[in-house]
């Protein structure tokens, strides 16, 4: 070859070569990355932490089902659905029968594995049972069965037309409930379908076969049946809907979902399953619709459950010997329409309402390496006025809102704050993280990062406004983009590139007309990208370079209206977002064969490459492989490795008892894909949890907690920190079983539909034809405190099963104590539920005394003055033997006054004072109750006694 031809070869081989090295993005984005329901339109970045802004509410796994641990609520498998699950059940096999809104029957294998998914003739899925080899499904349309095996249609028809809400069977008898028949239950024959008896009229929303015992739920009552005949033994009124019910022993469990808001009624209440008669029974649960027991029947897993001030809702779980609240918790936010929950081994199912292990968010969020959301929550809340904001090394985010600029560090805490005269700032850190630009209509300034402080900035602009600002790599030159026309006197017409340090302005100027929209820096800093409206009438938006050495252009795209841009780290190729996701060749501007693929609805909205170009974030409407993401997270060029710890993981939150504190795993070299995690208490591990974060209990009080967490390699500690405060919750955790595991890999997220609205309410004994849902129930006034539960038939004597007994727990000395005489008459003090008692010696001992009058100053026709009202008369005293939490219930009427104490070992005076608070007390006789429960959760006899003021 002659040499100038192989000069040109060799030339032309130089040129090409790079594009044959290109780090492409994949188009399979990252799996486990948080899932939103609605569009991220912001994205800053320092690698280890991403901060999200945009209009949404809600992040997590995307999923319609989940399974979790029974233990710790851990979220172990997604389940992805086209639609929501309504009812489930165990299979006798470790899995589950789920049935859907579609009219579906689907069997779900331990590991979230669908066996079999069959449509049936029932619209809408709300109850199953199986015996034998038959499984019964139950809903809008009637009653069918199937083989358990395959789902395969089994020739049985029930004859009767009703609404199915629930069934159970046994002995060769399939029991009904429901609505749209003369009868609430109906008992069928197993073999031929026949009816084999009728029960109440009216209708019912759920059964209980125990020990052969049938309970069932109608409308406002509990009524226990005779299984052969369906006749009533009891019946007792509840004074609301009962929408679920379990027995565990002697006891029925009995669930009140409250969707108007503003009530006061216990969401589980506890009756005897002898008579009716109501037991006592404390939880803070204050409404539920689901109810599902643990093999042993210890642990009650409600659905659609909220707890008075507990951070968690949707799926609970509760004791069922004293309905104390347990740290199971598989979501963190408002899980309001988990309607099916079911237990199967150390496992449960549960309904997610469309996101698992998901968090609300307003507008705000962050996420760590793999894509899992941190515990960083905006306090203000609502969508930001903005989709422009900053992260630096440390993880500190500076979001400028309506005249308010803010840093918040990785933890959640406020560095500071300062005023700004004007909303639709952007905040731009310099590249030493030193000091923070803040432009925009009405703002130029620069703050120092370190406390908001004013930094000198030695530019100024005259014809309008700086809108962004843009570092070079160096730290050198920063670009200014705006509605501008000179800066520092110099003729600048909307773009100009300005000394950071001393101001002084560089030739460098747009050769086009119009505004520019978004600018970005090529790596080698040789040339910034600019798109926006560049005056061309046949293609008035688009995207250029611009050498930065005197704002030539060098580059026209082959792309026109880009939504968004970036460039990659290779210096050769730029990533556009418009219609679809797109590569183009930085040099040339055409288009390269990479792209996501068309897609008229998508709406990409940000694109922001991490510091060392390896990950690639996409926020807005985008599809990759067939299914649609808010937020996805896309890889370019990793080179597998293990990752290497940098930064020490550490505890985040206030280690106080009843309270959740969560894992912030550090900063990790090598792109892990997950983290393990796992905790320790004195250094001991504690077993079973191996979550992000955890609950702490009474139990942890001044112990030190470490998490431990690892990328794939060697486990990393965190510093201990020690349990302190007073407890928020007087919860139980768990008790977890085995040593920490790996977690399994979580799906990648999917899209659903919205979901559809929940189960129906039965509806009053003369029903309508066919139940009408409403997703969101208009609100309605405040329903009062219901009166006393009453049973209203005599008892019938039916042989129960003790449940089995809970392992002994330790002892605790209790010291008596009581009260010098009163004049007044003293009334007798109400005893606790023997059912109710537990077996072990009391924490505590409550000595009541003759009811005193207390006197004070009337102030007005029906007040006391709260400084005066309580100068003599003492109403108990407590003598506790060990640390304890003392819970007091103040009633007079329809008023209660709540409160609760964590008190050392000691004499205890009870005083109205310490009972009422700030609450004024009117005249009258009051009810006291109080109960005390130790470290270990251990509860004293409950006592009530009355006073006067």
């Amino acid at each position: 070859m002659p040499r100038t031809g192989l000069l040109i070869f060799l030339l032309a081989l130089a040129w090409t070569a790079p594009a044959f090295a290109r780090d492409l993005p994949s188009l399979q984005p990252d799996a486990g990355a948080a899932s939103f329901e609605n569009d991220v339109g912001g994205i800053a970045t320092n690698g280890s932490r991403t901060a999200l802004v945009g209009r949404f509410s809600a992040a997590g796994t995307r999923a319609a089902a989940a399974i979790v641990s029974a233990d710790s609520g851990e979220l172990r498998h997604a389940v992805e659905l086209l639609y929501d699950s309504q009812v489930a059940i165990a299979d006798g096999a470790g899995g589950w029968y789920f049935g859907t809104d579609d009219g579906r029957v689907r069997r779900l294998s331990a590991d979230g594995s669908i066996l079999f998914s069959v449509a049936t003739s029932v619209d809408d899925v709300w109850a199953l049972a199986f015996e034998g080899s038959t499984l019964w499904v139950g809903g809008t349309g009637g009653l069918v069965a199937l083989d358990r095996v395959d789902g395969s249609p089994r020739p049985w028809t029930s004859g009767r037309s009703m609404t199915v809400t629930d069934l159970v069977v046994a002995g060769g008898t399939v029991y009904a409930s429901g609505w749209g028949s003369s009868a609430a239950v109906v008992a069928l024959d197993a073999g031929t379908g026949a009816v084999r008896a009728s029960g109440p009229q009216g209708s019912s929303a759920a059964l209980a076969l125990v020990d052969g015992a049938l309970y069932a739920a109608l409308s406002s009552h509990v009524v226990r049946l005779d299984p052969v005949s369906l006749a009533e033994r009891w019946r007792t009124n509840t004074h609301g809907d009962v929408t679920g019910l379990a027995v565990t022993g002697q006891k029925v469990l009995a669930t009140q979902w409250w969707p108007w808001g503003g009530s006061t009624r216990p969401g589980v209440i506890a009756l005897s399953a002898t008579d009716g008669s109501p037991l006592a029974f404390e939880t803070p649960v204050t409404s539920a619709r689901r109810i599902e027991l643990s093999p042993d029947g210890a642990t009650a897993y409600l659905g659609r459950a909220e707890a008075a001030g507990w951070p968690r809702a949707g799926a609970l779980a509760i004791s069922t010997r004293d309905g104390a609240l347990l740290g199971w918790a598989p979501g963190t936010r408002d899980m309001a329409e988990v309607d099916a929950v079911a237990v199967s081994g150390d496992a449960v199912f549960i309904d997610s309402g469309g996101y698992v292990d998901s968090r609300r968010r307003a507008g705000l969020a962050m996420v760590d390496e793999t894509g899992n959301l941190t515990s960083w929550v905006d306090p203000v809340g609502g969508w930001p006025d903005t989709t422009k904001l900053a992260i630096d090394a440390a993880g500190t985010v500076y979001l400028a809102r309506t005249r308010l600029l803010t840093a918040r560090a990785a933890d959640g805490t406020v560095r500071w704050e300062r005023q700004l005269s004007e909303g639709g700032a952007t905040p731009t850190l310099s590249p030493d993280g030193a000091t923070l630009y803040v432009t925009g209509p009405g703002t130029h300034m620069a703050v120092r990062t370190t406390d908001g402080g004013d930094a000198p900035w030695p530019v100024a602009v005259t014809g309008g406004s700086v809108e962004t600002t843009l570092f070079s790599r160096d730290g050198r030159t920063l670009y200014l983009e705006g509605t501008f026309t000179a800066v520092n006197g110099t003729p600048r017409a909307g773009l100009a590139a300005v000394d950071a340090a001393t101001g002084a302005v560089r030739p460098f100027t747009l050769p086009l007309a119009g505004p520019v929209r978004q600018m970005r820096l090529s790596p080698d800093d040789g040339t910034l990208w600019v798109s926006g409206t560049f005056g061309d009438p046949e293609d008035p938006e688009g995207l250029i370079g611009l050498r930065t050495s005197d704002g030539a252009i060098t580059v026209r795209a082959d792309w026109s209206r880009p939504q968004t841009f970036v460039p990659l780290a290779d210096g050769e190729t730029l990533i556009v977002a418009g219609i679809g996701l797109y590569a183009l060749d930085a040099r040339t501007g055409a288009r390269l064969d990479w792209n996501a693929g068309y897609c008229g609805d998508c709406g990409i909205k940000a694109l922001e490459l991490s510091p060392d170009g390896r990950t690639l974030h996409v926020g807005g409407y985008s599809e990759f492989g067939g299914r649609w993401y808010r937020y996805a997270r896309l890889a370019v060029g990793r080179v597998p490795g293990t990752p290497a710890n940098t930064t020490p993981p550490a505890v985040i939150g206030a280690p106080a008892p009843g309270g959740f504190v969560e894992c912030d795993p550090g900063t990790w070299t090598g792109h892990p894909a997950a983290y393990r995690y796992a905790w320790t208490l004195d250094g001991a591990p504690i077993a079973g949890f191996t979550g992000r974060s955890i609950l702490l209990e009474p139990n942890d009080f001044g112990r030190a907690l470490r998490c431990v967490v690892s990328a794939g390699g060697a486990f990393i500690a965190s510093s201990p920190v020690t349990v302190s405060g007073i407890a928020a919750f007087p919860v139980r955790r768990l008790a977890g079983s085995g040593a920490p595991t790996t977690p399994d890999p979580v799906p990648s997220p999917s899209a659903t539909p919205t979901p559809p609205p929940g189960p129906p309410v039965p509806p009053p004994p003369t029903p309508s034809p066919g139940p009408t849902v409403s997703p969101t129930p208009p609100p309605g006034p405040p329903v009062p405190p219901p009166p006393s539960l009453t049973p209203t038939a005599t008892p019938v004597p039916v042989p129960t099963v003790s449940p089995p007994s809970p392992p002994t727990p330790p002892v605790v000395t209790a010291t008596p104590d009581s009260l010098p005489s009163s004049t007044a008459t003293p009334e007798p003090t109400v005893s606790p539920d023997p059912a109710s008692t537990p077996d072990q010696s009391a924490p505590a001992s409550l000595a009541v005394a003759a009811a005193p009058v207390i006197g004070g100053q009337l102030v007005s026709p029906d007040r006391v003055a709260p400084r005066v009202q309580l100068t003599r008369g003492s109403v108990a005293r407590l003598t506790l033997s060990e640390r304890a939490t003392v819970t007091t219930t103040l009633e007079r009427g329809k008023r209660t006054v709540r409160r609760t104490f964590t008190l050392a070992a000691g004499r205890h005076t009870l005083t109205p004072r310490r009972l009422a608070g700030r609450a004024k007390l009117q005249r009258g006789r009051y009810t006291l109750t109080v109960r005390v429960r130790d470290a270990a959760g251990n509860a004293a006899p409950v006592r009530v006694l009355r006073f006067t003021v």
